[in-house]
């Protein structure tokens, strides 16, 4: 493109040149990945802003208010559920998975990125029960549960852990959270429950808690400031899955170069990329893998 291969450097600042005829297409933002054409048992999550993975059992990335069917708000003390600039924030509701019957046990993980306030009865995490805000509800003392949150307490954020029977027993987290966003995550096992914060182990329960239950997000008083949370993912995982990206189209003939990606492995795992390309708008079959 008649650029010498050299140029000088004039305060500091190096030359720069155009290269017309290079075009280089790119996934990395939760729109560029909710364009693609096809998934099987894949999900587009939003941690930063925008990732593939293996499709969760139950999601949400607050984008908008989740449909009814996945996700249902309950008034506790006449307030509601609401979704603005990709932030769910509850204030004296509860939200919680969908359908009723769609429940977990152990062996299942809860997820999620958010912020408690010094507000009592902010609670987030697994929960037994039904729907009503009454008797046989999710929270509300009746069923199992194992979450994080303030119970009682203004001052400092805990793990609760119910088996149904007896008290909560409840466990102040050292450090300070209330206030700021953490990434948060609840491990259900047989016969004990592992919390997580920042992806730090904070504390084991080692009490086994039978049965069923449901993700929920709860903030009892219709007061500020509220909870708050970026996203939200319960295991388990299918144990693979497929996606086929948006086209993408360099408006002329091209030879395409080498595809690219980054990924975030865990041990025992393989991803394999390929692609396909061809002269037509639409995949047909001239286009060759």
């Amino acid at each position: 493109f008649n650029n010498t291969t050299t140029e000088p450097i004039i305060g500091n600042s190096p030359l720069s040149f155009n290269n017309p005829n290079t075009a280089c297409f790119l996934d990395q933002t939760f729109a560029d990945f909710s364009a693609g054409i096809t998934g099987t048992n894949t999900y587009v999550s939003n941690t930063q802003d925008g990732e593939l993975t293996l499709n969760p059992t139950a999601a949400a990335e607050f984008t908008v208010l989740p449909a009814t069917s996945e996700w249902n708000s309950f008034p506790w003390t006449g307030g509601a559920s609401t979704v603005s600039g990709g932030i769910l924030t509850v204030n004296g509701a509860r939200l919680n998975s969908q359908p009723s019957t769609n429940t977990f046990s152990p062996g299942s993980s809860v997820e999620f990125v958010a912020t408690f306030n010094a507000i009592n009865l902010q609670h987030i995490g697994f929960g037994g029960g039904t729907d009503a805000t009454g008797s046989g509800g999710i929270f509300n003392g009746e069923s199992s549960w194992a979450m994080f949150g303030t119970g009682n307490s203004s001052t400092v954020l805990k793990t609760r852990t119910f088996t149904g029977t007896g008290s909560s027993i409840d466990f102040d987290i050292p450090g300070s959270y209330l206030g700021t966003s953490h990434r948060y995550k609840i491990d259900w096992k047989v016969s004990s429950v592992d919390y997580y914060i920042d992806g730090v182990l904070v504390h084991t329960e080692n009490v086994a808690i039978g049965g069923t239950m449901r993700p929920a997000i709860s903030d009892f008083f219709l007061s500020a400031p509220s909870l708050t949370v970026d996203w939200i993912r319960v295991s388990p995982y299918p144990a693979s899955g497929t996606f086929t990206s948006r086209i993408f189209d360099a408006g002329i003939v091209k030879n395409w170069e080498t595809a690219l990606w980054s990924a975030d492995l865990p041990a025992g795992t393989t991803m394999q990329i390929s692609y396909r390309r061809g002269n037509t708008a639409v995949p047909d079959g001239s286009w060759i893998s």
